[in-house]
């Protein structure tokens, strides 16, 4: 063979290893992140699965407090004082004198007005 013809050569069989080399490496990576896919689905799944029952757990919670509130104020009523009510015969009692309307017509001075 010439020197030529070997040059190329060469040269032909050092590009066919670069491009076989790249190549490879380029499939090792691809491969990697095929063998992860399975990790991240299962990730993926584990952390939509958590948040749901966090959801859920505090949606419970939440309706527990509240039908604990109000258990525990009827249970704080029953021993609040109660008003008494007046009997069905006897009269209410009287106002303070504040407390009593006055007519509109009528003289709080105290004068008696002459007519004239």
């Amino acid at each position: 063979m010439s020197t030529i013809q070997s040059r190329s050569l060469y040269l032909l069989i050092a590009v066919l290893l670069f491009i076989g080399s790249r190549g490879a490496a380029q499939s090792t990576a691809a491969d990697q992140n095929f063998k992860t896919i399975p990790q991240q689905v299962k990730t993926n799944a584990e952390t939509k699965a958590t948040n749901k029952a966090n959801t859920v757990a505090n949606n419970a919670t939440d309706k527990v407090d509240t039908g604990l509130n109000k258990a525990y104020k009827g249970f704080v009523g029953m021993f609040k004082k109660k008003k008494k009510k007046d009997s069905v015969g006897a009269a209410p009692p009287p106002a303070p004198p504040s407390l009593v309307p006055v007519p509109p017509n009528a003289d709080t001075t105290g004068s008696k007005k002459t007519g004239g």
